[in-house]
């Protein structure tokens, strides 16, 4: 195994790409019905589902899915490709020794895992099919960075 810094994306960024995309398109689509249906109706939800938690409707984890998931998702896509240099999150990478994107990625899919499915599971009575791929995607955006190829490419 080599231990220098591989020139060319690996196999591994585009598996967990390809995670974060699905997830950021199923965010948008989740998250826009929400928004455009509060009541959660036109995804088969409903609100007493919410009566554990201090949500009236479905309006606010409609925007989060839109906005953290959806296009977080898909500007995390942006920075694990193009590797800009955005000056306050580069300073993450003093931490890790990883670029700034690496860090992002495992704490986008740590927060699907717990934000997502398990405060689901926790506060939510009812159980679906949905939320073990969600929770599946999430554990792949956490392991697959943490590969020591994935590591190496990543290092700063």
């Amino acid at each position: 195994m080599s231990s220098r810094k591989p020139r060319r994306p690996t196999v591994m960024l585009l598996v967990v790409s390809t995670c974060i995309l699905l997830l950021s398109i199923i965010s948008i689509g989740g998250g826009i019905s929400m928004l455009s249906d509060p009541s959660g109706a036109a995804l088969g939800m409903d609100t007493a589902w919410l009566s554990n938690t201090p949500l009236p409707n479905y309006l606010l984890p409609g925007i989060w899915l839109t906005v953290v998931y959806g296009i977080g998702g898909f500007l995390l896509l942006y920075a694990l490709w193009l590797r800009p240099r955005w000056g306050a999150l580069a300073s993450l990478t003093r931490w890790t020794h990883e670029y700034w994107a690496w860090d992002m990625t495992l704490a986008f899919g740590i927060s699907i895992i717990l934000r997502w499915v398990v405060a689901q599971l926790l506060m939510i009575p009812t159980t679906a099919t949905i939320q073990a791929v969600i929770f599946a995607i999430g554990l792949a955006i956490v392991i697959i960075p943490m590969l020591p190829v994935m590591r190496r490419y990543y290092a700063e």
